[in-house]
């Protein structure tokens, strides 16, 4: 029999498991798996709050990882231990960054702001990628005028913003781009209408998201 201490899942695949489990009698599923973490969607604290309350504290840890595609995973981290910790919380934070990864978080000019103000999160890391296939959108990644230590040469502009709340960042949202996560996986709405107008007798594409 697998014993599975971990699990990976985005948020609303926890919801699904929550809701499930809620239903069942039995107390003692899943109660070998103590690490559970998600990523690829917003954690709301509601949602943390339920886990919480489904497993009742038993010794769970429920992360709550960012990252994207461009920092070949996740770049930031949080761990709730109990439900204590989301007294008082508006937002889940994202944390800290993981090991080999820096943050930053600047204004328009790309100047670095104080803690709890809000502005666009920028990502550095031996993780990085080199950059977009063809050279496209080259202003997002740049030469890391930040960095103390040359491990860190180059940034990427993730185009989220965010702010810094004693040493943990916050999550505030996405700039206003063309592109969204959908189940972890991020769509450019752009790149969905070119697709669409190639088919025959299509005149114009506007593509949606809705939840």
């Amino acid at each position: 029999m697998f014993q599975i201490q971990r699990l990976v899942l985005v948020p609303s695949l926890l919801r699904s498991l929550l809701m499930y489990l809620n239903m069942r009698d039995n107390d003692n599923v899943l109660d070998r798996l103590k690490l559970w973490i998600c990523s690829g969607e917003i954690l709301s604290v509601a949602l943390a709050n339920q886990f919480f309350t489904t497993f009742d504290n038993k010794s769970k840890i429920l992360a709550n990882f960012y990252g994207s595609t461009e920092v070949m995973g996740d770049v930031t981290y949080y761990l709730l231990s109990k439900q204590e910790q989301l007294q008082g919380m508006e937002k889940v934070p994202i944390g800290k960054p993981i090991d080999n990864c820096i943050t930053y978080v600047v204004n328009k000019d790309l100047r670095l702001i104080p803690q709890g103000e809000v502005g666009e999160l920028i990502v550095a890391g031996r993780n990085l990628a080199a950059g977009y296939i063809g050279g496209q959108d080259t202003h997002k990644f740049l030469d890391n005028s930040y960095a103390i230590d040359p491990e860190y040469p180059k940034i990427f502009r993730t185009g989220d913003y965010a702010k810094i709340v004693k040493e943990l960042v916050i999550y505030e949202g996405r700039s206003a781009d063309s592109q969204i996560k959908i189940r972890g996986h991020r769509v450019d709405f752009t790149e969905v209408e070119k697709a669409v107008a190639k088919v025959p007798n299509i005149d114009k594409v506007v593509v949606l998201c809705h939840k």
